[in-house]
């Protein structure tokens, strides 16, 4: 058929329009588009007004507290603020059915600095609760099976937390639909294991043992890929509880536990199942005989029990039961939740809250066990409450507790902080005028300055008028002539706080006037002159 020239004129237009419009529309995305090269070039948003710049930004670091003695009588606002704690809890009693009897308490470097009983033990009868009342305490139980394995890994019965259950249990074994990996000890501690909830007994396990649970497992299945995320399972720390101390040990849980913990702990109105005791909160629920289910949440306490347990955890280096770095290592979180707020440890439900890291654990709605370890700080709040009425009340105290005990507490320790005159001990030697020179290694730059040390809230403080970005404070860390030195005004995000601010400062031995005549550090030599 003959080329019909009609038609190749139209397509020809056509394609010569297209064409226009083609780059009219690339040059009004180019247009659009102008000022995302920066994001895209930078890999950094580009800045479209002070609002947006001001989201952008790190915050400043939050600052660690002194952690002083605090004043007896308590300082108002820290009143005030467990005052907050005190009305919560008298508005969540009532005696004669759901909540009948309360028991909370708040410590603060091995000392008791709050406590309060609500309620009564008895229905209708003026009969309050002390610190040494019994409570079920629930699935707090699961702190004792995550001790049991770090204990194990510290006298070498495991060689690693890390190793798979089943290179101590070799008839453990589950079905794994997601990969050929083993679950591992660390991941039955802090959820992470992927195993049912449940055991194959459910809770009312009396009557079976761990051979025949076992045996059922071997048919049951992973609901959660090993290591990927928190599902909480109360047949995890069982198999901890269990297996460890029956296949290693030639013993029971609820043995090790009260020859290894309770009894060290002085731990003494703590233990399984139900207490011969006239001392105990009500139960409102009907007794059960869990047996194998133990170690996952029968046990019973009280606040003055759980205190004990919690100067263990809030004060590391003052206990002698496990090595100072192993109870650190139990406080460490394992996994951040998408939020951000909220984070999962072995066994703890952890929160950051202003600032600070709160290690807890919830035993169902009856109790709630915190630390804050970096302020030596820790709250119990035990109840007696009827299934279903909350979901986890003492968990919601305690939170709103520390909402405002935390940055009120952290104020009035600066505020301490500031009327604090003496250095930890006698600064003689380093006091007085010293001339030297310090590098700046990432600008090239040697700086000479002249430094006046003088104690300053509880510090040294190395101050050169002429150079104020280079003032530094100096601490006391435990040797008579190192002290450990960091920028005085350095303020950043908590990435530039912990990226290496701190350097050892090392002084000469003091002369026969007591007076050290020079310090050196990685990049400062200093000598002492006279003041003029």
């Amino acid at each position: 058929m003959a080329e019909n020239p009609r038609f190749f004129r139209l397509w020809q237009a056509a394609a010569i329009v297209f064409f226009i419009c083609f780059l009219v529309m690339t040059g009004l995305f180019i247009w659009a588009t102008e000022d995302r090269r920066d994001e895209i070039a930078n890999c950094k948003p580009s800045v479209k007004s002070d609002k947006e710049e001001t989201k952008l930004k790190d915050i400043v670091c939050p600052r660690q507290p002194p952690l002083l003695d605090l004043p007896d009588p308590l300082p108002n606002d820290v009143v005030q603020a467990l005052e907050k704690l005190d009305s919560h809890l008298k508005s969540l009693v009532n005696p004669t059915s759901q909540t009948p009897a309360i028991s909370a308490n708040v410590f603060y470097k091995g000392k008791v600095m709050w406590s309060e009983q609500y309620g009564s033990k008895q229905a209708q009868k003026s009969d309050t609760p002390d610190n040494d009342t019994i409570y079920r305490i629930g699935s707090v139980t699961k702190i004792f099976p995550v001790l049991l394995l770090f204990k194990l890994f510290e006298q070498g019965v495991i060689s690693s937390v890390d190793d798979p259950l089943n290179k101590y249990v070799p008839d453990f074994s589950i079905k794994n639909p997601f990969s050929k990996d083993n679950i591992t000890l660390r991941q039955l501690a802090n959820q992470l294991s992927g195993l049912p909830r449940e055991p194959p007994c459910k809770i009312m396990c009396a009557g079976t043992n761990t051979s025949e649970q076992l045996a059922l497992l071997q048919d049951k299945t992973l609901v959660v890929e090993p290591g990927t995320y928190p599902s909480y399972s109360n047949l995890a720390y069982i198999l901890l509880g269990r297996l460890l101390t029956e296949r290693l040990l030639n013993t029971t849980f609820e043995t090790w536990t009260t020859e290894n913990i309770l009894q060290p702990l002085g731990m003494l109105n703590t233990g399984f199942g139900t207490p011969n005791s006239s001392n105990m909160a009500p139960v409102p629920m009907f007794p059960m005989d869990l047996g194998w289910f133990v170690p996952a949440g029968d046990m019973y306490s009280t606040v003055a029990d759980l205190t004990k347990l919690g100067y263990m955890f809030a004060q590391p280096g003052k206990q002698n039961i496990f090595k100072e770095q192993t109870i650190r290592q139990i406080l460490q979180p394992d996994y951040i939740t998408r939020g951000g707020d909220y984070l999962w440890g072995a066994p703890w439900e952890m929160r950051f809250m202003d600032g600070f890291l709160i290690a807890g654990k919830a035993g169902g709605n009856t109790a709630f066990t915190s630390m804050v370890p970096a302020l030596e700080l820790g709250m119990n709040i035990l109840m007696s409450v009827s299934p279903g009425t909350s979901f986890l009340p003492a968990v919601d105290a305690a939170y709103l507790a520390y909402s405002v005990l935390l940055p009120t507490l952290n104020k009035t320790l600066f505020a301490l902080q500031a009327k604090v005159k003496s250095f930890p001990i006698d600064p003689t030697p380093f006091l007085g005028k010293f001339q030297g020179t310090s590098l700046d290694p990432t600008k090239g730059v040697t700086h000479s300055l002249t430094y006046t040390i003088t104690v300053d809230k509880g510090y040294l403080l190395a101050i050169d008028p002429a150079k104020p970005d280079q003032d530094l404070t100096l601490s006391y860390i435990g040797e008579p002539l190192i002290l450990r030195s960091r920028p005085a005004f350095q303020e950043g995000s908590c990435l530039i706080e912990h990226i290496g601010l701190e350097y050892g400062v090392y002084f000469s031995p003091p002369d026969s006037d007591g007076l050290s005549q020079g310090f050196t550090s990685t990049w400062m030599t200093f000598v002492r002159v006279e003041d003029s």
